[in-house]
């Protein structure tokens, strides 16, 4: 019987441990140990990108946690293998293969030495999850403003829970973080120290602690809104050379990146920016091309669900609650693939999408469940279609739309916020990101403040679709990830002046 590519994987690696275990230790040329090594950036938020993608698509195969560390310069994606070269080597071989699938980048043996493990400050641990959001306010108030985002609940695999700055800092670092925050909360019960980066679900964070004094409730425009699908006035030449537009901004911006060779010839982007306030579209830029969306169809995936249960068909206990989670915060295609078959399977879920959601969809194209890592090209969507998505949701006309907001508020590695340094924090974000070699993209609500606490909703969707796979991936997605966090900052920026923002 032929082995499919994945026990061919496995045998590898079973017959390269019965080598090693075989072999006489006299006999070693090299007594070192090593480890699998995934990718290396100076800027830890694209690592962090990256291992997500990685998870997805070794599953199994990775045969053990991934882990994030320090080196001298860089920070690094590994997993601590701790074994001889030739068992590294066959791992990275099997594990490549899984790898170059999904049009990721080759894994490759490491020697064990040079990096460390990177932490967090803890606020508390223990079984009570409520002890825990009741210190919650303290540390925010007590946290330097730009790292309030970073604070959570998490829950360990032991089951018990942490509140934690995700600092992400070597150890040193993290300990002077601590002695800091520490001395500051000196008195109010709550004490700081260091604890190991877990990378556990959170179960609580900024979004929740803002949300229990009313903060997602949508302020009333001031104006009735016009709908969405009006496209942005084009703004009167301005003497001597006034400040352009904002679509005509974005445009300079990213013909400058194709200048410098950051946006590629064969790449394609597409813009939208709408004020939920005012009513006005600023941006839309290739809005109606359809493109093949990644993970941004979890969207669609999610509104069909909610269709369903809705009209009965589907139940939304415990499990699809925990399902939709992962789906939509870990963007987990396993999880996406259950709820496809709940149901009935991706030409259904395309079904509902025409048949009750065509207004809000007319460019959306489901053809294929998420394949074996995640290399999905057949579903496509548009810019255009993920506006109407997010206009429709915060005016409360999709199915479940407080709950579908309760999932794309949950946090992720966003690239409209998180990472771009002119936002605030206070900023609640409801999205959601894709990506493969091929596309990075992501849709979303910016909920600001402005200067007297007041809120102000705009949605911004960012995509950019490359022609053919990106040779190196591990480069390229984060790289486009930080062009969308460019243009998020270039609108927030708009928006300030628009609605005096913070």
């Amino acid at each position: 019987m032929a082995l499919n590519r994945r026990e061919l994987c496995l045998a590898t690696i079973v017959g390269a441990l019965f080598s090693e275990l075989s072999a006489p230790r006299e006999a070693a040329a090299d007594d070192a140990k090593y480890d699998i090594s995934y990718f290396w950036a100076p800027n830890i938020d694209d690592v962090l990108d990256y291992k997500q993608q990685v998870e997805e698509a070794l599953g199994p195969l990775s045969l053990g946690k991934l882990e994030v560390v320090a080196g001298k310069r860089n920070y690094g994606l590994i997993q601590h293998w701790d074994g001889m070269k030739l068992t590294a080597d066959a791992l990275a071989w099997a594990q490549s293969r899984m790898l170059e699938a999904a049009d990721l980048d080759k894994a490759i043996s490491i020697k064990h030495n040079g990096y460390e493990p990177i932490y967090n400050v803890s606020f508390g641990v223990g079984p009570n999850l409520e002890a825990l959001k009741a210190s919650f306010g303290k540390v925010y108030a007590a946290l330097d403003e730009s790292a309030r985002s970073d604070l959570a609940i998490e829950q360990a695999e032991s089951g018990k829970y942490a509140l934690v700055y995700r600092s992400l800092r070597r150890r040193t670092e993290a300990g002077n973080l601590a002695k800091r925050y520490g001395d500051a909360l000196r008195g109010k019960g709550v004490k700081a120290s260091v604890i190991a980066y877990g990378d556990n679900d959170q179960v609580y964070g900024e979004t929740d602690y803002l949300a229990q004094g009313g903060a997602l409730a949508p302020t009333p425009p001031r104006a009735s809104p016009k709908p969405e699908t009006n496209r942005p006035k084009k703004a009167p030449a301005r003497k001597g050379g006034g400040a352009p537009g904002l679509e005509a901004r974005i445009e300079r911006h990213v013909d400058g990146l194709r200048r410098e060779g950051r946006i590629a010839q064969d790449e394609t982007t597409a813009w939208v920016v709408y004020d939920h306030e005012t009513g006005e579209k600023y941006a839309s830029i290739n809005e109606d091309v359809q493109m093949p969306v990644a993970s941004l169809i979890k969207l669609q995936v999610m509104t069909a669900f909610f269709h369903e249960t809705r009209r009965g068909h589907l139940a939304y206990d415990a499990q699809a609650r925990r399902k939709l989670e992962r789906m939509i915060r870990n963007s987990d295609n396993n999880a996406t693939n259950w709820a496809i078959d709940r149901i009935g399977g991706p030409r259904r879920v395309q079904e509902i999408i025409s048949e009750s959601y065509g207004r809000v969809f007319p460019d959306t194209r489901i053809v294929e469940k998420i394949p074996a890592g995640g290399k999905a090209y057949g579903n496509v969507a548009s810019a255009h279609d993920y506006s109407r998505f997010l206009y429709g949701l915060w005016r409360r006309e999709m199915p479940r739309s407080e709950e579908m907001l309760r999932l794309m508020g949950l946090p992720n590695r966003d690239r409209i916020y998180v990472g771009v340094p002119n936002i605030p924090s206070g900023t609640l974000v409801f999205d959601k990101t894709g990506t493969t070699a091929r596309f990075n993209g992501d849709a979303g609500i910016i909920y600001a403040q402005d200067k007297r606490g007041r809120r102000h909703a705009y949605t911004i969707v960012g995509m950019i679709s490359k022609a053919s796979r990106a040779k190196h991936y591990g480069s390229w997605g984060p790289a486009r990830s930080n062009v969308i966090r460019e243009i998020s900052g270039i609108v927030y920026d708009h928006m300030k002046r628009k609605h005096g923002l913070r």
